[in-house]
């Protein structure tokens, strides 16, 4: 059994990144006064093989391209480069971690409710160019398919005077240029008293078909689960159901004391969002295991996680959040 606890805070703003041929002539410029080609070529060779920032914002450059016809397939492909060192021989490689996600969805929606069906194929993992640097973690690839639905998040009036009057408080709202002045104005008090949504609650439920291997495939299993996904929002300002969010309770606390909000209320919408995944795996070639055990029967595996996110505060226009997951595997 292991339990992980990851957290992070950030803050969410722009940022700008140099050109991937800026780099190379930077380094170029910073070998010249050593009138070397061989301190030159070093330099280079140093810079090309072991920085994965050179790539990534390479990379980065590729993916601002547009991409024709079938190519779109692969807007969802993320590919980070990143350095594999194995420290007690002193070796360091490049690589690149991939993820792609392709994902099929299909919805019937009514006044309350919208659910529906999806098809999802899925890659990643790590592949280190010299592949004895690799950290030996298994490559995934596989499909999903299931069902989910979304309960709740509509209005609670939707009557055609409702939504006359929403749209006048709009208008009026859009004039008013500080927020100062929109939050203490009657018509944002009315805004929200009409616009009162309901509690949302969601379930998904797949199963799921992949193989897992090491890059050489030197080893291989075969993995078939059934995935469970659970959420709860409560959008309402003054949502009972924000209450049970004790996560949220500290965040709330800080808000208030820092202004971001001008009383206590937790955060009905940052519920944290429940998974869970029982699989069963059939190792196909893993003598590694079958040395290190004894065995190389079936066996299954169980996957849990929590995942939550908060608004912490806002500062000079800067939205400052905080994440945290917890695992189970």
């Amino acid at each position: 059994m292991i339990v992980t606890w990851q957290t992070n805070v950030f803050c969410q703003q722009d940022s700008s990144s140099l050109l991937f041929a800026d780099e190379l002539l930077a380094t170029v410029e910073n070998s010249l006064p050593a009138h070397s080609a061989s301190t030159l070529l070093n330099d280079l060779k140093k810079k090309l093989t072991s920085d994965p920032d050179l790539y990534n914002r390479a990379w980065a450059k590729i993916m601002e391209i547009k991409k024709p016809g079938f190519l779109e397939l692969f807007r969802d492909l993320d590919v980070e480069f990143k350095a594999f060192e194995i420290e007690q021989d002193n070796l360091v490689g490049l690589g690149f971690m991939y993820d792609w996600n392709f994902d099929w969805r299909r919805f019937q929606e009514s006044p309350l409710k919208r659910n529906g069906f999806s098809f999802q194929f899925q890659s990643n993992g790590n592949i280190a160019f010299r592949k004895e640097l690799n950290p030996y973690d298994f490559l995934s690839t596989g499909i999903s398919f299931g069902g989910f639905q979304y309960t709740g998040g509509v209005a609670n009036q939707t009557t055609s005077e409702v939504r006359d009057l929403l749209n006048d408080l709009e208008l009026s709202l859009a004039a008013m240029t500080t927020t100062e002045e929109i939050e203490s104005s009657e018509e944002w008090k009315t805004f929200n008293k009409n616009l009162a949504l309901t509690n949302q609650f969601f379930i998904g439920l797949d199963g799921a078909v992949e193989l897992e291997n090491t890059q050489d495939f030197t080893q291989k299993q075969l993995v078939a689960g059934v995935k469970l996904g659970l959420g709860a929002k409560g959008w309402a300002q003054h949502s009972t159901l924000a209450y049970f969010n004790l996560f949220d309770y500290p965040f709330a606390m800080f808000r208030l004391i820092t202004g971001t909000d001008k009383v206590f209320q937790p955060d009905g919408a940052t519920i944290p969002v429940f998974k869970a995944r029982v699989d069963y795996v059939k190792p196909v070639d893993d003598n590694a295991r079958k040395v290190l055990t004894g065995e190389d029967d079936s066996f299954a595996r169980l996957n849990m996680e929590l995942g939550f996110r908060t608004l912490i505060s806002e500062f000079r226009d800067h939205s400052i959040f905080f994440n945290a997951d917890l695992r189970f595997f």
